[in-house]
C-alpha cells in the first residue's frame, strides 16, 4: 500500500507540472492529491519538483446524509437524502472530482469548469462562470474553488468573512468548513478566513488540510495530525496519537483517518456505528458524513457504515468508481503497449479464424468437385437454386432494436426543512424572541423590577441567527427516468427477411 501511494504521488506530481495542458485522460484521474508526502521526503525534494498546485480533490464525498461518487467514465452516482436536489447528478459528465456539504453538491469537470446542484438560497451554487479551476470544496452554505494560478475564488454566504479569499495566492489546497475557509500554501503554512480559525497561523510542515464543521485538521509531513478543536464534546478531536495518516475527514461528532497501509481509524460518536472501520483494508480514500462513513477501495468499490435512514449507505452494488491514480491509461506506456499487444493478438486470432474458414471452404470445395463428377444433374439444380436465393444456405441475422422510455418513479414523503431567521436575544438570560416587541415585553416583565438591569441591559439585546424547522412534502425519486434499448426482432442483412 505504501509503495502504491508513493507511486501515485510521483505520478500526480508529473501531471500537475503539466496541468495547464492536460487532456481528459490526464485530469479524469486526479484524486486526493493533497496527498501526504511520506516522512522520508524532504523539503528539498518538494522544491526540486517545482510544484505549483497540489490538489485536494476526491472522487467520493458524503454530503451530510448523502453519498456521492465519480465513476471511471466521468459520470456521478448518488444516494441518500435529496431534500434540496443535492443528489440530482445523474446527468453530469466529464467529472473528475466532487464535494458536498449539508444541502448542495459541487462537481469539477475535466476542462476546469464547475457544476453545482442543491440549495442555492445564498448563491452557493453560482459557479457556472468559473474557469481554470483545479480543486473544489463545498462549505456549509458556500463554495470555494482553487484556480491553477494558485488564487482562490468563492461564492455563497459570507456572514463571517469565509468568502474573503480574493487576495490569497500561492495556494495549493483549499478546504471549506461551516464558517471558515482554510488554505494550504506551498511552503507548508496555513492561511484561513472566517470564524473559529485564528489559532492555526503558526502551523508548519503541513501537507494536507481538512476544515470539517467547526474543527480544523492538518496532516504534517511526518504523518501525524494536528487539530484546532472548537468542539470536542465526545472526543472527535482526540487524534494526537494517530500516525502514518495520509487523509483525514471529520464530521459533526466523529473523525476518520486513513493510514498509509490502507487501514482506517476513527474517534468520536459511534451511536450509529459510524466508527466501525477497524476491519477495513485496501482503502484509498475516506469521507465522513453526519452519522455515516464511507471508504473507497482499490478495486473501485465502496464500503459504508453508520446511519442509513435515507439510504446513504446503500452502496454495496457500486463499482467502477474512479480511483484517481489507477485510472490513468493513455499516459502509461506499459498499459498502452499491453493494450496494443492485446489488439494485435485479437486481430491475429480473427485472421486465424478467417484463414481456417477459408481452408475449410477450400477443402469443402474439393469434396464437392469430386461429388460433382458423379452427380452433375443434382449439383446443377442446387447451384441454380443458390443463384436464385442468396440465402438458400442460411440467413445472416442482425438484431432490430427500439428505444423504450421509462418515466421517473417516486413518492412523496414528509421531510424536515430549515430556514434561517433573526432572533432578539436577551443580554441577561439569553432568551430569544421573534420580534423586538416580544423582547421588550419579556425584559420589562422578567427584569424590569431591577433599575440597574434596565439601565445596563435593556437596550443591549443581540440580533442572532437561528434556525426554524418545519415539515413539508417533498417528491423523492426512487428511480430516475431512463431510456432502454430492447430487441424487437431480427433482419437478414443479405435478403432483408425479418422474423
Amino acid at each position: 500500500m505504501k509503495s502504491k501511494i508513493k507511486s501515485f504521488l510521483a505520478l500526480m506530481l508529473v501531471i500537475l507540472l503539466a496541468f495547464s495542458g492536460c487532456s481528459k485522460s490526464d485530469t479524469q484521474n486526479i484524486n486526493n492529491t493533497s496527498d501526504i508526502v511520506s516522512s522520508s521526503s524532504s523539503e528539498e525534494e518538494m522544491s526540486s519538483l517545482d510544484l505549483d498546485i497540489q490538489l485536494n480533490n476526491t472522487t467520493i464525498s458524503t454530503s451530510g446524509q448523502t453519498t456521492i461518487a465519480v465513476k471511471k467514465d466521468g459520470t456521478v452516482v448518488a444516494v441518500g437524502k435529496n431534500t434540496y436536489g443535492e443528489c440530482n447528478v445523474s446527468d453530469w459528465t466529464d467529472i473528475i472530482a466532487v464535494s458536498g456539504n449539508l444541502a448542495h453538491t459541487v462537481g469539477l469537470k475535466n476542462n476546469g469548469t464547475v457544476v453545482a446542484v442543491g440549495d442555492n438560497s445564498v448563491g452557493q451554487c453560482n459557479v457556472s462562470s468559473w474557469t481554470d479551476i483545479v480543486a473544489i470544496s463545498a462549505g456549509l452554505t458556500y463554495t470555494v474553488g482553487l484556480k491553477k494560478d494558485g488564487t482562490v475564488i468563492a461564492t455563497g454566504e459570507n456572514y463571517n468573512g469565509q468568502c474573503n479569499v480574493s487576495n490569497l495566492k500561492d495556494i495549493v489546497a483549499v478546504s471549506a468548513g461551516y464558517t471558515c475557509t482554510v488554505c494550504l500554501k506551498k511552503d507548508g503554512t496555513i492561511v484561513a478566513v472566517g470564524e473559529y480559525c485564528s489559532d492555526i497561523s503558526s502551523w508548519t510542515d503541513i501537507v494536507a488540510i481538512s476544515a470539517e464543521n467547526s474543527n480544523i485538521f492538518g496532516i504534517k509531513k511526518d504523518g501525524s495530525v494536528v487539530v484546532m478543536a472548537n468542539k470536542n464534546e465526545i472526543g472527535q478531536c482526540h487524534v494526537s496519537n494517530w500516525s502514518d495518516i495520509v487523509d483525514v475527514s471529520g464530521s459533526l461528532l466523529h473523525t476518520v483517518g486513513l493510514k498509509s497501509d490502507g487501514t482506517v481509524v476513527a474517534v468520536g460518536d459511534n451511536s450509529f456505528g459510524q466508527c466501525n472501520v477497524s476491519s477495513w483494508t485496501d482503502i484509498i480514500a475516506i469521507s465522513a458524513g453526519i452519522s455515516h462513513t464511507i471508504g473507497l477501495k482499490e478495486d473501485g468499490t465502496i464500503v459504508a457504515t453508520g446511519n442509513n435512514t435515507y439510504g446513504e449507505c446503500n452502496v454495496s452494488d457500486w463499482k467502477d468508481i474512479s480511483l484517481g491514480n489507477a485510472d490513468i491509461h493513455n499516459d502509461n506506456p506499459e498499459i498502452n503497449q499491453e493494450t496494443e499487444n492485446t489488439d494485435i493478438d485479437s486481430k491475429k486470432d480473427n485472421n486465424s479464424e478467417e484463414t481456417n474458414s477459408t481452408n475449410n471452404n477450400s477443402n469443402h470445395g474439393s469434396n464437392n468437385s469430386s461429388n460433382n463428377s458423379s452427380n452433375a444433374d443434382e449439383n446443377y439444380t442446387a447451384n441454380e437454386n443458390t443463384n436464385l436465393d442468396p440465402c438458400a444456405n442460411g440467413h445472416n441475422w442482425e438484431t432490430i432494436t427500439e428505444t423504450v422510455h421509462h418515466d421517473e418513479v417516486g413518492h412523496y414523503e414528509t421531510v424536515q426543512e430549515a430556514k434561517k431567521v433573526i432572533k432578539y436575544q436577551c443580554a441577561v438570560c439569553y432568551s430569544r424572541f421573534d420580534s423586538q416587541n416580544e423582547y421588550y415585553s419579556h425584559f420589562d416583565e422578567e427584569h424590569g423590577h431591577d433599575a440597574n438591569l434596565v439601565i445596563a441591559f435593556r437596550e443591549r439585546y443581540e440580533q442572532v441567527d437561528d434556525w426554524e424547522y418545519y415539515d413539508t412534502q417533498k417528491w423523492v425519486i426512487d428511480q430516475e427516468a431512463y431510456d432502454e434499448t430492447v430487441i424487437t426482432g431480427y433482419k437478414c442483412n443479405v435478403c432483408g427477411t425479418t422474423k
